[in-house]
């Protein structure tokens, strides 16, 4: 009788697995009959060679940076701007009469992505150039297009601080820049970047052992349902600040603020919310007033409630001129509020 009721609770419990698999497949085939949540599979480790760039070369530590003493045009809605490097390989004033700050100005120094780095405006237009000229400051713009989390760490810890460190760090974050955290290689750049991991609680440097493999590749290459489960997971990360894809971001953002503390630097972290995902950030929020008082945050989506009209290129998404200057006369104030003894160092 036991092993008879054994096996009826085993067949029961296959005919449930076997239900539960069907119903997976049909949502499968029912996001792809409807084009849904096409797979976005990671970029792997050691899968793709760095593309030969004529303004931009490959670094081993922070992925990519323009070319020493590039000096280029980029075009942007039919607009053409100017970009100019330094030796190092960061954005600076293009015009050769730009003015030249006393040495005893305070300085900022800003990490980022595109948007801070500027796509589609001058230098004196960018939100860091306009920053510190409202709070008598000299901009360091040590951002680069397409750089992720991860990647912003490393430019304040190996850029910024070593040296003499700055008087301010800015961190212009939009919301891709957490899932560029998890990738190797940047299609858009055409560079490999360093990627990393969580091991007991410290960040570790991962290589090609650490790529997906078996049925998780297979998973990440080819399901809808599973890019699926994989956004709604972001969701509740950005929302609620759980799971892994958070925990990453979280940690490379914390040892940033860790670093500056170490160096008697406040933080100012900018969520620049872009206009297809315009909403708050709360799980960054929170973080954020952990390392309260040395580190402050402004939430574009919470300070401007909806985005301000003409402040964003209509086809590429990035900040123009105006959501520029508007960006930085909030940033200047909210540097006043948050940092009232500013330019002195915390101690």
């Amino acid at each position: 009788m036991q092993s008879r009721r054994r096996r009826s609770l085993g067949q029961r419990l296959g005919l449930a697995g076997a239900a539960l698999v069907v119903e997976l497949l049909l949502i499968e085939a029912a996001l792809g009959l409807i084009g849904l949540m096409p797979p976005e599979p990671r970029a792997q480790a050691g899968e793709h060679a760095d593309r030969e760039r004529k303004n931009f070369v490959a670094d081993p530590e922070l992925g990519w940076r323009m070319r020493s003493g590039a000096n280029f045009v980029w075009r942007t809605e039919g607009r053409e701007f100017p970009f100019r490097a330094d030796a190092r390989g960061f954005r600076i004033d293009e015009r050769p009469d730009a003015p030249v700050a006393p040495a005893s100005a305070p300085r900022i120094a800003l990490v980022g992505d595109s948007f801070t780095f500027g796509t589609g405006v001058t230098f004196a237009d960018t939100f860091g150039a306009k920053l510190a000229a409202a709070l008598g400051a000299v901009a360091e713009n040590r951002a680069q297009p397409g750089f992720g989390v991860d990647q912003m760490w490393r430019t304040a810890e190996l850029e910024v601080l070593p040296d003499a460190p700055p008087d301010l760090i800015v961190v212009g974050l939009i919301l891709d820049d957490f899932e560029r955290t998890r990738q190797a290689y940047r299609h858009a750049e055409g560079f490999n970047k360093p990627r990393f991991r969580l091991e007991d609680g410290r960040l570790v440097r991962s290589g090609p052992a650490d790529n997906l493999s078996g049925i998780g590749r297979f998973l990440d290459e080819r399901s809808r349902l599973f890019t699926l489960g994989e956004a709604v997971a972001r969701r509740l990360g950005e929302q609620h600040g759980i799971g892994d894809w958070w925990r990453l971001n979280a940690a490379c953002l914390t040892a940033l603020f860790d670093a500056a503390a170490a160096a008697r630097v406040p933080v100012l972290v900018v969520h620049i919310a872009t206009v297809a995902g315009w909403r708050p950030f709360p799980a960054l929020r929170a973080l954020v007033e952990e390392a309260a008082p040395a580190v402050a945050l402004v939430d574009l989506a919470t300070e401007w409630g909806t985005p301000p009209e003409g402040a964003y290129y209509p086809l590429d998404g990035h900040l123009n001129a105006t959501g520029h200057a508007v960006l930085a006369a909030l940033l200047a104030e909210k540097v006043r509020q948050h940092f009232p003894a500013w330019p002195a160092r915390p101690r």
